[in-house]
């Protein structure tokens, strides 16, 4: 016979609620696949974009890096599509870091119409 014994040290809930995490992939998923629907929950505004930048300001990251960062505050889906927007608009460049994607602020003087983003067009029907 073999006994296993498991001593909990520490609990620490996340604050996320991962039901929703799974639907903000899913649409995500589901809008990067081509399909048309209303994306509106997954469209990040203004202020989400605005931090999904600043934190690039301090640090390039992966996206990874990204929505760990930002997944309670902007979320998921929103998180990367505001990273995307921001390298469609040209404030970002991704770069290779070790084979590892890593996205960095490369144009902070530019002044830009977030609105102008395909990214952000699409998710809002426009195109």
């Amino acid at each position: 016979n073999l006994n296993l014994t498991v001593s909990l040290k520490d609990v620490r809930p996340s604050g996320i609620n991962e039901e929703d995490i799974i639907d903000d992939i899913a649409l995500y998923e589901d809008f990067k696949s081509g399909n048309n629907k209303n994306y509106a929950d997954i469209t990040p505004n203004r202020e989400e974009i605005g931090v999904v930048y600043k934190f690039l300001l301090k640090t390039p990251a992966s996206t990874d890096r990204i929505v760990a960062a930002n997944i309670n505050t902007v979320g998921y889906a929103k998180a990367l599509i505001a990273a995307e927007a921001l390298c469609e608009l040209k404030l970002c460049s991704v770069f290779d870091n070790e084979g590892v994607p890593v996205i960095k602020v490369t144009n902070t003087g530019a002044k830009v119409n977030l609105n102008d983003a395909n990214i952000l067009k699409k998710l809002r029907g426009e195109i």
